[in-house]
């Protein structure tokens, strides 16, 4: 029972992290958005989160029309790691 609790404890802890971001709003043209934090939507779903060079950098959340969610970290477009 503790480990669990810890380990809810730590997904609340991270979830708080990534809903904060010190990178400022996208502006202008999509293929030039770098280092900020933006949403970009798409036929299948939508991208909230960091941006590099137009592209998923950094943290983010791709959100699918079926109602599924990639929570994570986002290197040139790809998943980057577990989410």
């Amino acid at each position: 029972m503790r480990t669990l609790l810890s380990f809810v404890s730590l997904c609340l802890m991270m979830g708080s992290v990534l809903s904060q971001t010190t990178l400022p709003p996208c502006q202008g043209d999509v293929s030039r958005w770098t280092n900020c934090f933006g949403t970009r939507n798409f036929a299948g779903g939508q991208y909230v989160g960091g941006f590099k060079d137009g592209k998923f950098s950094g943290q983010g959340t791709f959100s699918y029309k079926n109602g599924d969610k990639f929570v994570g970290e986002w290197k040139e477009d790809n998943v980057d790691g577990w989410g």
